[in-house]
């Protein structure tokens, strides 16, 4: 009985020294100490909980230089598949698209030709208009000045349009003034009386007037041919036209034709998957004009070293080799 009652003070006096101990331990311990602790403890636990969910692979553990694949959101790539493309022109375009060997397209050579010599005999037609044009100044003593001075060409030329615009105006005028004197002899005559006589105004004498001083005043300084201005103006048009004509089919004869390998193997897929009509293949039968858009020929040769050689080393030493006496067994 009495071992009993020792045991009990016994533990009694341990627990109470263990809680006297925490008890001072925590009221000696500072706030600043005790927080830092504390998120030292947190840090610790995030990059624990971090590392637990991605794990280090051994070859990083052993290798410090060696790098975890990258995620499946980096390395995912989408390449268009030639059998599950449409047949058609979708599938023509996805085949050639495919490798830059099998890009090939027409020239259209004799287009190029034909659009040329229209723009051609159309420039050539405007050079003898604007021949004709200096050649009637330079009878004139009044008009030889338009060739000696750009200015005064222009000038001449501007006067001569508003000329033109004030004879536009006065003639619609007249028309004008002749339509209200038909309607009104029209009025005249559904109402049963005689027809006014109209008399002319001073401003149709005026404009009459205007008329005859204008067109002796003129008679000079027109045009007997079309003006310069406006045939240099057309002629810079169809020059602009034709240069840049001219340019792009400079650039055209640059490609390169392609190798005989090369035009076959397209060829042959169009003649077995047949993906467009017949007619519509009219366009890679004309071998002559078909262009390849491959920068160069300088590996021309060497892929076909290596495929007549891949072809070579398949029928003499692999098929041999591989060949079974048996056929191999039908999995159904």
């Amino acid at each position: 009985m009495e071992d009993d009652l020792e045991t009990l003070v016994g533990d009694n006096d341990m627990d109470l020294s263990l809680s006297s101990q925490d008890a001072l331990s925590d009221a000696d311990i500072p706030d600043d100490i005790s927080e830092s602790s504390s998120a030292t403890n947190t840090n610790t636990n995030v990059v624990q909980g971090a590392s637990e969910k991605r794990p280090r692979s051994f070859l990083s553990k052993v290798n410090p230089f060696h790098t975890d694949p990258d995620p499946e959101e980096v390395t995912e790539v989408h390449t268009r598949v030639l059998e599950k493309t449409p047949n058609g022109y979708p599938r023509l375009a996805a085949f050639q698209s495919s490798e830059a060997n099998f890009a090939l397209y027409r020239n259209f050579s004799y287009l190029h030709s034909r659009v040329l010599l229209d723009m051609q005999d159309e420039l050539t037609t405007l050079e003898k208009e604007l021949d004709d044009a200096d050649r009637e100044d330079s009878y004139d003593g009044r008009r030889q000045m338009r060739l000696h001075s750009r200015t005064e060409d222009v000038d001449s030329y501007n006067e001569y349009k508003a000329k033109l615009r004030r004879k536009d105006e006065r003639r619609e005028k007249r028309e004008k003034r002749e339509a209200e004197r038909r309607e009104m002899q029209r009025q005249v005559a559904e109402n049963g009386a005689p027809a006014a006589t109209t008399v002319e105004t001073d401003d149709d004498d005026d404009d009459d007037a205007d008329d005859a001083t204008s067109t002796a005043s003129s008679e000079p300084e027109d045009y007997l041919t079309r003006p310069r201005r406006e045939i240099l103006a057309e002629i810079k048009c169809k020059l602009y036209e034709y240069d840049k004509w001219m340019i792009k089919s400079r650039k055209m004869t640059g490609f390169q034709r392609p190798s005989e390998r090369n035009y076959r193997s397209v060829r042959r897929y169009i003649n077995n998957a047949k993906p467009l009509m017949d007619a519509d293949n009219d366009s890679i039968r004309h071998k002559e004009d078909i262009l390849s858009l491959r920068n160069g020929r300088e590996w021309a040769g060497f892929d076909g070293f290596v495929e007549r050689s891949l072809q070579i080393i398949d029928q003499k030493v692999l098929k041999p080799i591989l060949r079974t006496e048996k056929p191999p067994l039908q999995v159904r």
